[in-house]
């Protein structure tokens, strides 16, 4: 069998390896798909996590932007470039399989059209996104979400669009991945779920691959081992208080152990992270580009993880089930009812939501 994974941030491609691993009698290829901007960025993320890949993967596509001398293309001409590169390719290797974290990528939904031409029998697989599998898509319910916007995109796109709802909710979608299927959102649970295979996390192969990408940031997987606290941060600018809500949190959890045993993991897009070093010069701090996932096989089960609403909690209490994890309640009126649902949520993974004042 061929199976292509669509790959748009480092939690698909943690999947991706696990579900590669498992399917290791098939042809597996991932197809590397950041989000297409008006922006020059430019990026290596991906191609470096590629390179640890090498033995879970038959092969790979990236269409990274990796320096200021490749093309840079409008939103209109980069997608018609990757049609161009996609198409081929699946008629050259017809899939059997498609996974994809984003089933409104454009991209994923492109290549189930043009896989349909090659095979009667293509089946696409959605891998858990995290929050949002569980919570549903945040503007499920608006009328420019469930009518405009479907209408506007099968007019630009052709029929071949099929709108998600919510994550894995497209036609395209057949089965679904998650790590905790009982509790994924009411509008998907009419699908196949199927649990991902934890056992596989522990294999000495992704373990290779998690260690291989630790090395490429330069964090020492000693010191890892070796974390009694682990703060994971969101972007500043998701909170109401910005960089000083970031100061409060690292401050709370030196009242659990010395600076030197806690390590920040900052957001991949912060700002901040000159300041973080600086106001805390004692704690690790591990690179922002390194995915948050790829320590998690590592980290000793004594470490205690301070988080808030993010897929990084879900993603600890899933491979880390008796890791002390501690969500901390983001103060805005704004996001009321995403903390009500959140508290349900980890309620039942066991999850305290807290207050800055709380006993952690």
């Amino acid at each position: 069998m061929t199976n292509y994974y669509f790959i748009s941030s480092p939690f698909h491609l943690f999947l991706a390896c696990n579900l590669s691993i498992e399917n290791n009698n098939d042809k597996n290829i991932a197809i590397i798909i950041p989000k297409i901007t008006n922006i020059k960025v430019v990026s290596d993320t991906f191609i470096k996590a590629m390179k640890s890949a090498e033995n879970i993967f038959s092969g790979f596509i990236t269409f990274e932007r990796t320096n200021d001398d490749m093309p840079f293309r409008s939103k209109h001409n980069e997608r018609k470039y990757r049609f161009g590169i996609i198409e081929p390719l699946l008629k050259k290797e017809p899939a059997n399989r498609i996974y994809t974290g984003n089933d409104r990528r454009i991209e994923f939904q492109f290549a189930m059209h043009i896989a349909n031409k090659y095979r009667d029998d293509v089946t696409g697989i959605y891998m858990d996104d995290g929050m949002a599998t569980y919570l549903g898509h945040k503007s499920m319910n608006s009328i420019v979400h469930k009518y405009i916007e479907p209408l506007i995109k099968k007019v630009v796109y052709g029929r071949w669009w099929k709108h998600p709802n919510t994550s894995g909710g497209s036609a395209w979608i057949d089965t679904l991945y998650a790590a905790f299927p009982e509790l994924v959102h009411f509008s998907v649970k009419n699908k196949p779920i199927k649990s991902i295979n934890y056992d596989i996390f522990k294999t000495e192969k992704f373990k290779y691959f998690c260690l291989k990408q630790l090395e490429q940031y330069d964090v020492d997987s000693n010191k890892i081992e070796n974390i009694k606290v682990l703060v994971v941060i969101t972007h500043e600018s998701f909170y109401p208080d910005g960089y000083q809500h970031i100061v409060n949190v690292i401050e709370k959890a030196k009242q659990l152990t010395e600076e030197k045993n806690i390590a920040i993991k900052a957001h991949p897009r912060s700002e901040k992270i000159a300041d973080l070093e600086n106001d805390f010069p004692n704690c690790m701090h591990i690179g922002n580009k390194l995915g948050f996932e790829m320590l998690l096989p590592l980290l000793p089960d004594d470490c205690t993880l301070i988080g808030d609403a993010s897929t990084a909690v879900f993603t600890a209490r899933w491979l880390k089930p008796k890791m002390k994890i501690r969500a901390v309640k983001i103060i805005d009126k704004s996001r009321e009812e995403l903390h009500k649902e959140l508290k349900k949520l980890y309620t039942k993974i066991n999850v305290p939501l807290v207050n800055m004042n709380d006993d952690w």
